[in-house]
């Protein structure tokens, strides 16, 4: 499963083992960036493209397993009471 706009998700995709996650998670790193996900088991890093959008990523390391959360922000965040996804209890 995966997490869409806080909604948890099924997917149809082929299930990841961690050794693939790993290996995904270590094309996009530097060797500097690598060297430090081994020695302290975590790593954040942001990217922006452009003007409009920046990229947030985390990778954790447990004993058995890696993984990665990938946030896309706008560079523009709209406001909540212009938010469509904000509701009103």
């Amino acid at each position: 499963m995966i997490r869409i706009d806080g909604e948890l998700t099924p997917v149809t995709y082929e299930v990841l083992t961690p050794d693939v996650v790993r290996r995904m998670i270590e094309s996009i790193l530097t060797d500097e960036q690598k060297a430090r996900f081994i020695a302290e088991k975590e790593l954040e890093s942001g990217l922006q493209r452009s003007r409009v959008v920046a990229v947030q990523n985390q990778r954790i390391s447990s004993a058995r397993n890696v993984g990665t959360a990938v946030r896309v922000i706008p560079a523009s965040v709209p406001s909540p009471s212009t938010s469509s996804s904000s509701s009103q209890s």
